[in-house]
C-alpha cells in the first residue's frame, strides 16, 4: 500500500469520526456552541478589521457550525461579507459579496451566490472563515476532500485563515498531504487557538 493510499484511508477515517461526533450533538447544543463561536470570531477577528474590509463566510450545511450570526456581526461592523461559489472546470472558488437571502441552493447541498453577483478579488480578502470536518493544533484541517479551499487559500495572500469547528472536531493529528493548506486560527466554542503562538 502506497503512502498516498494510507493517507487517503486515514483521512476517510478522520472524516467519518469527526462527522459522527458532530452529528451526535443535539440541535440545541449546536445552536449554543455556534453562538459562542460567533462571539469569539467577532472579538478576535472582526473587531480588529477596519470598516469596508472583506471577510468570507460559508453557508452552513447539515450539522456544521452555523454562520448566520457571524454574517450579522460582520455587517454591524461595516465589513463586506462574501460567500463562495464553485466554478465549473476549476477548484479555485469565486467569492461574491451578497446577503444571506441571495444565496441559492446548488450542488453538494450547498447554498451559493448567484452567478451574476459582484465578485471580490481574492487578494483583497482580509479574513476567511473556513468550514472543516476536523482540525489539529498545527493548523491542519480536513474538509470533504474536494480540494476547493486548498486550491483557493494560496491565492488569498492577505487573508487570515480561520477554521470554525465544535470542540468535538478537534483531533490529535490530521492526516496531511503536501498540497493541503493550513489555517492560522482555530475557533471553537471553548477556545481560540492561534497556530504557532
Amino acid at each position: 500500500m502506497t503512502s498516498d493510499s494510507v493517507r487517503t484511508r486515514a483521512k476517510a477515517v478522520t472524516r467519518q469520526t469527526a462527522v459522527s461526533r458532530r452529528d451526535a450533538l443535539s440541535a440545541a447544543e449546536r445552536a449554543v456552541a455556534s453562538q459562542q463561536i460567533a462571539q469569539h470570531v467577532d472579538a478576535h477577528v472582526f473587531a480588529s478589521l477596519p470598516a469596508g474590509a472583506v471577510v468570507t463566510l460559508y453557508a452552513a450545511k447539515g450539522s456544521e457550525a452555523a454562520t448566520t450570526e457571524l454574517d450579522q456581526l460582520a455587517r454591524v461592523r461595516g465589513l463586506v461579507v462574501a460567500y463562495p461559489r464553485v466554478m465549473p472546470g476549476t477548484r479555485v472558488l469565486k467569492f461574491m459579496a451578497v446577503g444571506l437571502a441571495e444565496l441559492e441552493p446548488s450542488r453538494f447541498g450547498l447554498h451559493e451566490p448567484p452567478p451574476d453577483a459582484p465578485e471580490v478579488d481574492l487578494a483583497t480578502i482580509a479574513a476567511m472563515v473556513i468550514p472543516a470536518l476536523a482540525v489539529d493544533a498545527t493548523g491542519a484541517r480536513i474538509g470533504w476532500g474536494r480540494g476547493y479551499y486548498d486550491s483557493t487559500l494560496p491565492l488569498a495572500t492577505q487573508a487570515l485563515r480561520v477554521a470554525v469547528v465544535f470542540d468535538c472536531q478537534w483531533v490529535a493529528e490530521v492526516p496531511r498531504a503536501p498540497h493541503d493548506s493550513n489555517v492560522n486560527l482555530i475557533i471553537t466554542e471553548s477556545r481560540v487557538h492561534r497556530v504557532g503562538a
